[in-house]
């Protein structure tokens, strides 16, 4: 599977713009955040996966803060995030290179697999470097998280993955502290204007139940498939790439909306049911004592969407 993960990813680096900043993370019991500007060898900076780090001192560890700024003549970011043109053939080598995570782990445990604290990551990243522009955080996920923040599953085999009666008895020991984690970071990236799309491919569950947060507040994708090689994946990853037929073959996606309802005195506004994030509007007089969805305001940012949205 990981082969056939490797393969999509290499083959649709074509399909973006060639002046399209790019980045890699890849992750298993550690986050390796892979420095693309430097082309004399592979070279990436390893976070711990077990810990949870809030986004200045990920920003701090990665050189990426305010003061790196202030001091640096250049822009501090361009290390890990650079032009698709500029950076096809490191990313290449990187991927081909790429094999599954050495970290040793019992048979009668589960891979470890820090997916939480990969996001996390992720979107500091992106918070100190691409604040206020258009961006994707594409999370391919082979199984459930099983260490660090917003862990769904220990590593121990014996302890089963929560089912949907488990979820209605309550017998979830991570699933409320995982989906106020992802919920979070969906907040943080849709401030910034960030977009979070998880594609997940194993037969057993991968967590999006509790990872959806991450995705309905930024108007991210979600695909699901029994494998990276499956018809499902591909086709639905295939087709983020369709432009918009102009000449400049852009790609048709849309980022950074915004909606607002302005109504008569004696309407009032609930709230929204949807992919949206709320913002700050209460002080609007139509807005409803009593809330429905995201409710208390009666304007929304929409983080991204595509040409088949109304």
């Amino acid at each position: 599977e990981l082969t056939e993960l490797k393969s999509t990813l290499i083959q649709s680096l074509v399909y973006l713009p060639e002046d399209s900043a790019i980045g890699l993370i890849t992750f298993g019991k550690h986050v390796h955040v892979h420095e693309l500007g430097f082309e004399e060898c592979p070279k990436a900076y390893v976070l711990r996966g077990d810990k949870k780090m809030e986004a200045k001192k990920v920003q701090s560890l990665l050189g990426v803060d305010q003061r790196a700024y202030n001091e640096s003549k250049t822009n501090p970011g361009a290390r890990f995030l650079q032009r698709r043109e500029d950076c096809e053939y490191q990313v290449n080598s990187i991927l081909e290179d790429l094999c599954k995570d050495s970290w040793p782990h019992k048979n009668d445990q589960r891979p470890a697999r820090c997916s939480g604290a990969a996001l996390n990551v992720a979107v500091s990243l992106l918070e100190a470097t691409s604040r206020g522009h258009n961006g994707r955080i594409l999370l391919f996920s082979g199984g459930p998280p099983t260490v660090g923040p917003g862990m769904v599953v220990s590593q121990e085999k014996k302890d089963t993955i929560r089912s949907h009666a488990d979820i209605l008895k309550g017998k979830v020991p991570h699933y409320h502290d995982a989906l106020k984690y992802y919920a979070e970071l969906g907040e943080r990236a849709a401030a910034a204007g960030h977009v979070i799309d998880i594609f997940a491919g194993a037969m057993d569950q991968t967590g999006v139940a509790e990872m959806r947060g991450a995705t309905v507040k930024t108007g991210g994708f979600v695909v699901l498939d029994d494998a990276f090689e499956g018809d499902v994946f591909k086709g639905s990853f295939k087709h983020m790439f369709v432009t918009d037929g102009s000449k400049e073959q852009n790609l048709a996606m849309s980022f950074s909306g915004q909606i607002e309802v302005k109504c008569s005195p004696e309407v009032k506004v609930c709230g929204a049911i949807g992919a949206a994030y709320p913002l700050e509007k209460k002080q609007s007089k139509c807005v409803a004592e009593r809330e429905v969805g995201l409710g208390g305001t009666s304007c929304w940012a929409i983080g991204g969407g595509g040409s088949g949205d109304t």
